[in-house]
């Protein structure tokens, strides 16, 4: 029922965008139903993993001069609303901290910050030799962030270390495994972590 019912509005939408809008304007139209759907079934993908989620506060205006309309095509101001909606109507949350405060992919599990550059995709530690992918680290590390203070527990994140190194090694194997098109992380995207 409920799949019919997106069904025909999306019809009832395209006979609309077909009969009142000039053609330059519909396949505008159109690029953001389809960007819309997207963005939903990954808000819903997200939400199947968990409702709390924590994630980086990321300045949209500063992808736009990077990438410039480009990012306008993913619209991730979209998807971060829709995921704080629906994680707030599944009785969660999305928390968001500072990325300058904790500067996630700069940190090491020993506490050591080195500065990286964007392209630099594999973390490697000079002081206690810790290798692991950027993006994996940083989303463990943000599992102990502190969203209203903005800190970084790197106490908690060592403890529990352990028992987490393997999962986190097999997920950078798996995703050196997958193909460039189904990767879902994108240099200077926000870290996700899901809790319960």
């Amino acid at each position: 029922m409920v799949q019919l019912r997106r069904e025909r509005s999306t019809a009832i939408s395209q006979v609309i965008i077909k009969i009142l809008l000039p053609r330059n304007i519909k396949l505008n139209v159109n690029r953001l139903l389809i960007v819309s759907q997207y963005n939903g079934k990954l808000v819903n993908q997200t939400l199947q993993l968990g409702k709390n989620i924590k994630t980086e506060k990321v300045s949209i205006k500063a992808w736009q001069k990077i990438f410039g309309k480009s990012i306008g095509c993913k619209s991730p101001s979209t998807f971060q609303s829709e995921l704080k909606r629906k994680a707030e109507n599944a009785r969660g949350e999305v928390l968001m901290f500072s990325t300058q405060k904790t500067a996630l992919s700069q940190t090491c599990l020993c506490g050591h910050k080195q500065k990286k550059s964007l392209s630099q995709r594999v973390h490697h530690c000079s002081i206690c030799g810790l290798k692991m992918q950027r993006d994996i680290l940083s989303a463990y590390l943000s599992r102990y962030v502190d969203p209203k203070t903005e800190t970084l527990s790197i106490q908690l994140a060592r403890n529990s270390w352990l028992a987490m190194e393997q999962s986190l090694l097999d997920s950078w194997q798996n995703g050196l495994t997958q193909s460039t098109r189904t990767q879902i992380s994108v240099a200077g995207a926000p870290k996700f972590y899901l809790w319960e």
